[in-house]
Protein backbone atom coordinates (compact mmCIF):
# COMPACT_ATOMS: atom_id res chain seq x y z
CA UNK A 1 0.00 0.00 0.00
CA UNK A 2 1.30 3.48 -0.75
CA UNK A 3 2.58 5.34 2.26
CA UNK A 4 2.55 9.09 2.93
CA UNK A 5 5.95 10.71 3.01
CA UNK A 6 6.41 14.01 4.86
CA UNK A 7 9.12 16.20 3.46
CA UNK A 8 10.41 19.38 5.09
CA UNK A 9 11.73 21.97 2.66
CA UNK A 10 12.30 25.66 3.55
CA UNK A 11 9.99 25.25 6.57
CA UNK A 12 7.12 24.18 4.26
CA UNK A 13 5.33 20.93 5.06
CA UNK A 14 4.09 19.03 2.00
CA UNK A 15 1.74 16.10 2.41
CA UNK A 16 1.79 13.47 -0.30
CA UNK A 17 -1.11 11.10 -0.90
CA UNK A 18 -3.17 13.05 1.67
CA UNK A 19 -1.96 11.02 4.62
CA UNK A 20 -2.79 13.09 7.74
CA UNK A 21 0.65 13.28 9.32
CA UNK A 22 1.29 16.52 11.28
CA UNK A 23 4.51 18.13 10.09
CA UNK A 24 6.26 20.43 12.57
CA UNK A 25 8.35 23.34 11.42
CA UNK A 26 11.97 22.79 12.48
CA UNK A 27 12.34 26.42 13.58
CA UNK A 28 10.33 27.88 16.47
CA UNK A 29 9.70 31.58 15.97
CA UNK A 30 10.36 33.92 18.91
CA UNK A 31 8.02 36.68 19.98
CA UNK A 32 8.41 39.53 22.47
CA UNK A 33 6.00 39.68 25.40
CA UNK A 34 5.59 42.49 27.94
CA UNK A 35 4.93 41.70 31.60
CA UNK A 36 4.08 44.12 34.40
CA UNK A 37 5.32 44.49 37.96
CA UNK A 38 2.76 46.47 39.95
CA UNK A 39 3.88 48.54 42.93
CA UNK A 40 1.41 46.76 45.24
CA UNK A 41 0.52 43.43 43.62
CA UNK A 42 3.95 42.69 42.17
CA UNK A 43 4.74 40.67 39.07
CA UNK A 44 1.38 39.64 37.68
CA UNK A 45 3.02 36.55 36.10
CA UNK A 46 5.56 35.28 38.66
CA UNK A 47 3.99 36.73 41.81
CA UNK A 48 7.27 38.34 42.95
CA UNK A 49 6.77 41.57 44.89
CA UNK A 50 8.90 44.73 44.89
CA UNK A 51 11.11 45.09 47.95
CA UNK A 52 10.84 48.50 49.64
CA UNK A 53 13.56 49.82 51.92
CA UNK A 54 13.18 51.10 54.57
CA UNK A 55 9.78 49.40 54.49
CA UNK A 56 8.16 51.86 56.93
CA UNK A 57 9.07 54.80 54.68
CA UNK A 58 7.15 53.49 51.65
CA UNK A 59 3.42 53.71 52.44
CA UNK A 60 0.78 52.69 49.93
CA UNK A 61 -0.36 55.99 48.45
CA UNK A 62 -4.07 55.27 48.73
CA UNK A 63 -3.72 54.28 52.39
CA UNK A 64 -1.25 56.93 53.58
CA UNK A 65 -2.60 59.07 56.40
CA UNK A 66 0.40 61.38 56.73
CA UNK A 67 1.18 62.07 53.06
CA UNK A 68 0.91 65.59 51.72
CA UNK A 69 -0.23 64.35 48.30
CA UNK A 70 -3.06 61.88 47.94
CA UNK A 71 -6.00 60.71 45.91
CA UNK A 72 -8.87 63.01 45.07
CA UNK A 73 -11.04 61.11 47.58
CA UNK A 74 -8.41 60.90 50.34
CA UNK A 75 -9.81 61.83 53.76
CA UNK A 76 -6.48 63.04 55.15
CA UNK A 77 -4.14 64.22 52.35
CA UNK A 78 -3.19 67.87 52.32
CA UNK A 79 -3.35 68.01 48.52
CA UNK A 80 -5.95 65.70 46.95
CA UNK A 81 -4.82 65.71 43.35
CA UNK A 82 -4.15 62.13 42.19
CA UNK A 83 -6.79 60.53 39.99
CA UNK A 84 -6.63 56.84 40.90
CA UNK A 85 -8.38 55.88 37.65
CA UNK A 86 -5.24 56.99 35.80
CA UNK A 87 -2.84 55.05 38.04
CA UNK A 88 -1.97 51.45 37.15
CA UNK A 89 -4.24 49.15 39.20
CA UNK A 90 -5.22 52.23 41.21
CA UNK A 91 -2.14 52.05 43.49
CA UNK A 92 1.24 53.69 43.95
CA UNK A 93 3.90 53.82 46.68
CA UNK A 94 4.95 57.14 48.17
CA UNK A 95 8.11 58.32 49.86
CA UNK A 96 9.84 61.63 50.53
CA UNK A 97 13.58 61.61 51.05
CA UNK A 98 15.34 64.26 53.12
CA UNK A 99 19.08 64.78 52.86
CA UNK A 100 20.95 62.75 55.46
CA UNK A 101 18.26 60.08 55.89
CA UNK A 102 18.61 56.46 54.87
CA UNK A 103 18.37 55.86 51.13
CA UNK A 104 14.96 55.00 49.78
CA UNK A 105 15.14 51.91 47.56
CA UNK A 106 12.80 49.80 45.46
CA UNK A 107 14.28 46.47 44.32
CA UNK A 108 12.73 44.22 41.70
CA UNK A 109 13.89 41.01 40.04
CA UNK A 110 12.84 39.86 36.59
CA UNK A 111 14.04 37.86 33.60
CA UNK A 112 13.99 39.69 30.30
CA UNK A 113 15.71 41.77 27.64
CA UNK A 114 14.22 45.23 28.29
CA UNK A 115 12.81 47.16 31.24
CA UNK A 116 10.72 50.32 31.69
CA UNK A 117 10.03 52.10 35.02
CA UNK A 118 6.97 54.34 35.39
CA UNK A 119 6.27 56.92 38.10
CA UNK A 120 3.77 59.61 38.86
CA UNK A 121 5.30 63.07 38.56
CA UNK A 122 3.88 66.04 40.43
CA UNK A 123 4.57 69.66 39.61
CA UNK A 124 3.69 72.73 41.69
CA UNK A 125 1.83 72.02 44.91
CA UNK A 126 1.66 74.74 47.59
CA UNK A 127 3.83 74.04 50.65
CA UNK A 128 5.00 70.63 49.34
CA UNK A 129 8.37 69.82 47.78
CA UNK A 130 7.80 67.94 44.51
CA UNK A 131 11.34 67.70 43.12
CA UNK A 132 12.14 64.14 42.03
CA UNK A 133 15.65 62.64 41.84
CA UNK A 134 16.33 58.96 41.13
CA UNK A 135 19.34 56.72 40.60
CA UNK A 136 19.17 53.32 38.92
CA UNK A 137 21.36 50.27 39.50
CA UNK A 138 21.14 47.15 37.35
CA UNK A 139 22.79 43.94 38.54
CA UNK A 140 24.91 45.97 40.94
CA UNK A 141 26.10 48.60 38.43
CA UNK A 142 25.00 52.22 38.22
CA UNK A 143 23.10 52.69 34.95
CA UNK A 144 21.34 56.06 35.02
CA UNK A 145 19.57 58.93 36.73
CA UNK A 146 16.30 60.80 36.47
CA UNK A 147 15.52 64.30 37.75
CA UNK A 148 12.41 66.44 37.46
CA UNK A 149 12.20 70.03 38.57
CA UNK A 150 8.53 71.02 38.98
CA UNK A 151 7.22 73.49 36.44
CA UNK A 152 4.46 76.03 37.00
CA UNK A 153 1.75 73.54 36.17
CA UNK A 154 -0.44 72.05 38.87
CA UNK A 155 -1.09 68.94 36.76
CA UNK A 156 -0.07 65.43 37.80
CA UNK A 157 1.77 63.49 35.08
CA UNK A 158 0.88 59.81 34.82
CA UNK A 159 2.76 56.87 33.25
CA UNK A 160 6.02 58.83 33.11
CA UNK A 161 8.95 56.62 31.97
CA UNK A 162 11.72 57.52 34.42
CA UNK A 163 14.04 54.73 33.28
CA UNK A 164 14.17 52.78 30.01
CA UNK A 165 16.69 50.13 28.97
CA UNK A 166 16.08 48.16 25.78
CA UNK A 167 19.56 46.67 25.39
CA UNK A 168 19.68 44.14 28.22
CA UNK A 169 21.20 40.73 27.80
CA UNK A 170 18.25 38.35 27.84
CA UNK A 171 18.31 36.71 31.27
CA UNK A 172 17.73 37.32 35.00
CA UNK A 173 18.27 40.86 36.32
CA UNK A 174 17.91 42.87 39.52
CA UNK A 175 16.96 46.54 39.28
CA UNK A 176 17.27 48.98 42.18
CA UNK A 177 15.52 52.36 42.11
CA UNK A 178 17.17 54.62 44.66
CA UNK A 179 17.35 58.19 45.84
CA UNK A 180 19.96 59.97 47.88
CA UNK A 181 19.60 63.52 46.63
CA UNK A 182 21.10 66.53 48.34
CA UNK A 183 17.65 68.10 48.61
CA UNK A 184 14.14 66.86 49.42
CA UNK A 185 12.98 64.34 46.80
CA UNK A 186 9.45 63.05 46.26
CA UNK A 187 9.00 59.57 44.73
CA UNK A 188 5.64 58.19 43.60
CA UNK A 189 6.41 54.74 42.19
CA UNK A 190 3.69 53.16 40.03
CA UNK A 191 4.81 50.12 37.98
CA UNK A 192 7.49 48.44 35.85
CA UNK A 193 7.19 46.71 32.48
CA UNK A 194 9.80 44.20 31.33
CA UNK A 195 10.07 42.42 28.00
CA UNK A 196 10.76 38.73 27.59
CA UNK A 197 11.36 36.59 24.55
CA UNK A 198 9.10 33.57 24.21
CA UNK A 199 9.01 30.81 21.64
CA UNK A 200 5.82 30.72 19.64
CA UNK A 201 3.98 27.45 19.37
CA UNK A 202 5.58 25.41 16.56
CA UNK A 203 3.50 25.47 13.40
CA UNK A 204 1.84 22.20 12.41
CA UNK A 205 0.08 21.44 9.16
CA UNK A 206 -3.26 21.41 10.96
CA UNK A 207 -2.59 24.96 12.27
CA UNK A 208 -1.61 26.33 8.87
CA UNK A 209 -3.96 28.11 6.47
CA UNK A 210 -5.82 25.86 4.03
CA UNK A 211 -3.88 25.19 0.84
CA UNK A 212 -5.20 23.48 -2.28
CA UNK A 213 -3.45 20.15 -2.64
CA UNK A 214 -2.86 18.12 -5.78
CA UNK A 215 -1.60 14.60 -6.44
Amino acid sequence: APQGVCKLHVELCIRELYLEVPCISPTALAMLVNRTIDDEYGDLYTGLLPDYSPINDWPLGTACHGCGIGATDSPTAQSKIIDVTRVYNGTWHDTTYHFGESERNVTVSFTGRAVYVFNLIVNTVPSISTFTALDFYLDGSFVGTYAHWPNNSTEVEYDVPVYVNTTLVDGPHTLVISTAASIVSLILFDYIIYTIEEDEKPTTQSDSPDVTQTN
